[in-house]
């Protein structure tokens, strides 16, 4: 849409859509209408009707998916400037997302670019997409981003710690870590940039928090990965024997 005034639409930490740097007071509805075009692109608009109400049938939710579209323009005109509604339902070409800048960062996480990791910083993330909205879709999507940006941080962690920068394979794992404390992976590259730091403390902490949160959310232990990671430190006298055999390591 050439010459269309500028929009940011921010799906992570909570909703706004600005225009030309003022926001718009959208409804709920037409909140999930620009969501799901967003997160999921272009689509067909029968197969938008069905994602966005599950619960009716193809006649009665392509129905409710005009009136939507009807009431939404009708109440915020603005809004024409944002979404292109046609045979597909899309967001237009003027339309800067903040999750398509997360995929742009966790992209560059994966060609081990130093500059993606500062670029996160302390910014939403993943888990923090649509806060509130609990759509099983907001849900496939949030856990999906996730995913991604866990693999990315994951993989980052490992190309720092063989390159020896134990500080950034530690920062990576613990971004990871934070979006999911069940999260073995990431729980791993912590432990062993710990001990490589000669940390034993932190890193039997590590373990002990992961096992406990396993435990106590999934009734399991740490996978065998993670225990013998734990018996190599033991075994090569990094860690502190005395305070593991407290509770017994036992493998599920």
């Amino acid at each position: 849409m050439a010459g269309a005034a500028p929009a940011r639409l921010t799906l992570l930490g909570g909703w706004q859509l600005e225009l030309a740097g003022a926001p718009l007071a959208v409804p709920p509805g037409g909140r999930r209408l620009i969501a799901l075009p967003a997160l999921r692109g272009p689509m067909p608009r029968a197969r938008a009707a069905a994602v966005l109400f599950p619960r009716l049938g193809l006649v009665a939710a392509g129905a409710r998916l005009r009136d939507l579209i009807s009431r939404c323009l009708r109440r915020c005109p603005e809004l024409d400037a944002v979404l292109q509604v046609g045979p597909d339902l899309a967001l237009a070409e003027s339309v800067w997302v903040d999750c398509w800048d997360l995929a742009t960062t966790t992209a560059a996480l994966l060609t081990g670019d130093a500059t993606a990791l500062h670029a996160l910083g302390e910014r939403p993330t993943a888990c923090d997409l649509l806060p509130g909205w609990d759509e099983e879709w907001v849900a496939t999507e949030r856990e999906r981003l996730r995913r991604k940006l866990s693999r990315a941080l994951c993989r980052y962690a490992a190309e720092r710690f063989h390159a020896g920068d134990l500080p950034g394979a530690l920062i990576a794992a613990e971004r990871a870590a934070a979006m999911d404390p069940l999260d073995e992976v990431a729980g791993r590259w912590k432990i062993r940039a710990h001990l490589g730091a000669g940390d034993a403390a932190l890193a039997l902490r590590t373990f002990e928090d992961l096992r406990r949160a396993l435990r106590r959310d999934l009734a399991v232990d740490p996978e065998p990965a993670t225990m013998e990671l734990i018996r190599g430190g033991l075994e090569r006298g990094m860690l502190p024997q005395r305070r593991v055999v407290r509770q017994p390591l036992t493998v599920t």
